[in-house]
């Protein structure tokens, strides 16, 4: 810190004044506010501490090498709880210490994998009348809903950090109109591969339906994006069907038929 010495005074007479005065360096001591002793328990035993000394705080510091070592968390398993209750598997997306990590899927042989997946969009009658008439100014909604789901399907892997990148076979995204002045979006998705396809077809409806959104919001702000779930999923080591939501449920084995055989499965009346 700087000495006390008066503005303008040259250094030499400084240090002559603190050599005549004898008491200067007592009065410099007592000054400097005093360290109290370390208690037993003291929070910084086995630190170092400083002192700033333009306000006169004490601040630990760690001693290299000195303190106990920080204690490490034991591995905790991440479990997968049931609503009954019961554990049925850990995790796959978490190491046994809970870091995030990518599946390793290199020793799995491939297989055919199928996924459906739905949305709804809720919109104004207006809106819905000009996305029907193609009066929409920035083109057809439906057509470029469609392109725009497609494309996001084959783009999740670039989006969901913990995706494979997955060589789809198809990808088919179908838009209904539905009253009271809502369009249903269904997206299906195949492919042989090692692991499913069902962000595929969760990704596709999402992309599909905020088109919609992106092309008629100058006319509607209100839209309403919403039930977006998985429907369907078929192949690896467990199917899933989703309860009837009413979302262009095709025919009583339709989509079964369609997956196994490659045609697409029946999607209804679709625009």
């Amino acid at each position: 810190m700087f000495d006390a010495v008066s503005m303008g005074q040259p250094r030499g007479s400084s240090d002559k004044a603190r050599s005549a005065d004898p008491n200067s360096s007592t009065r410099r001591n007592e000054e400097q506010p005093r360290l109290p002793p370390d208690p037993p328990s003291a929070p910084w035993s086995g630190m170092i501490r400083t002192r700033c000394r333009s306000a006169g705080v004490v601040v630990p510091c760690r001693r290299a090498g000195s303190g106990p070592p920080a204690k490490r968390q034991a591995p905790r398993q991440i479990e997968h709880v049931t609503e009954s209750g019961d554990q049925t598997m850990d995790f796959t997306h978490v190491d046994a210490e809970g870091r995030a990590r990518m599946v390793d899927v290199t020793k799995k042989a491939p297989t055919d994998r199928y996924a459906r997946a739905s949305v709804t969009v809720e919109m104004s009658d207006a809106t819905l009348a000009a996305i029907v008439d193609r009066r929409m100014e920035k083109g057809d909604v439906l057509q470029v809903a469609r392109v725009a789901g497609i494309m996001a399907a084959k783009r999740v892997h670039e989006l969901i950090p913990l995706c494979h990148q997955i060589p789809l076979g198809s990808v088919a995204v179908d838009l209904e109109v539905r009253q009271p002045s809502t369009i249903a979006i269904v997206a299906k998705v195949r492919a042989r591969a090692v692991t499913g396809v069902e962000m595929e077809a969760l990704m596709a409806c999402s992309v599909s339906a905020l088109t919609v959104y992106d092309m008629c919001k100058a006319l509607d702000r209100g839209m309403v994006i919403s039930n977006l779930r998985l429907e369907e999923k078929r192949g690896g080591k467990s199917d899933f069907l989703a309860q009837p939501s009413g979302c262009m449920e095709p025919a009583s084995g339709a989509a079964n038929r369609g997956s196994e055989s490659g045609d697409e499965p029946g999607t209804g009346a679709a625009l």
